[in-house]
């Protein structure tokens, strides 16, 4: 791997890593736990533009970053958040292939499966069913969320940041 790609990618783990910790901060009090998504912007980005297991690396370290800094590592918010996290990835990786999807269609089914990948985990770890009845909270709050990452994603995407300028080129 190029000491480009390699600072890029560590640059959008710190990015997603920021935008984890912030979000944080903002209280959604409609539903426990609910977040606005907004580290999913640099997750999307890394799903359309760089290797898939590049994206996995970035969505992985920001998981754990921001769970040690809010001192929830190894506990059952860092799983739900990684169970999520991963569930939500790898549909989206999966639904990038299929050509005649949008990206905020990949971007809102990600947050609908983010969730329900929360849901799953808090059930099976607080062995309480009744945590379900989230479920329907979550999604509707899951689409407006989605749409959003969706949106910036797609302004985004305009720009190349693995790119090599010809000043770059002439350099190697």
């Amino acid at each position: 791997m190029k000491v480009r790609r390699i600072v890029i990618i560590s640059l959008l783990i710190a990015i997603a890593s920021i935008l984890g910790y912030v979000e944080s901060l903002i209280p959604i009090s409609l539903v426990p736990g609910v977040k606005l998504g907004l580290a999913n912007i640099i997750i999307l980005y890394a799903i359309y533009h760089f290797k898939w297991y590049e994206a996995l690396i970035i969505t992985l370290f920001r998981i754990v970053l921001v769970s040690l800094v809010l001192g929830s590592f190894l506990n059952i918010g860092f799983f739900m958040s990684l169970s999520g996290g991963l569930l939500s990835f790898l549909i989206m990786i999966l639904l990038k292939q299929i050509k005649k999807l949008s990206l905020v269609f990949i971007s809102i089914t990600g947050a609908l499966i983010h969730g329900i990948g929360q849901v799953l985990v808090a059930t099976f770890v607080m062995n309480a069913s009744e945590v379900v009845y989230y479920l329907p909270f979550i999604m509707l709050l899951s689409i407006p969320t989605g749409v959003i990452v969706g949106v910036i994603v797609a302004r985004l995407n305009k720009y190349d940041f693995m790119k090599e300028t010809k000043d770059e080129q002439d350099v190697q």
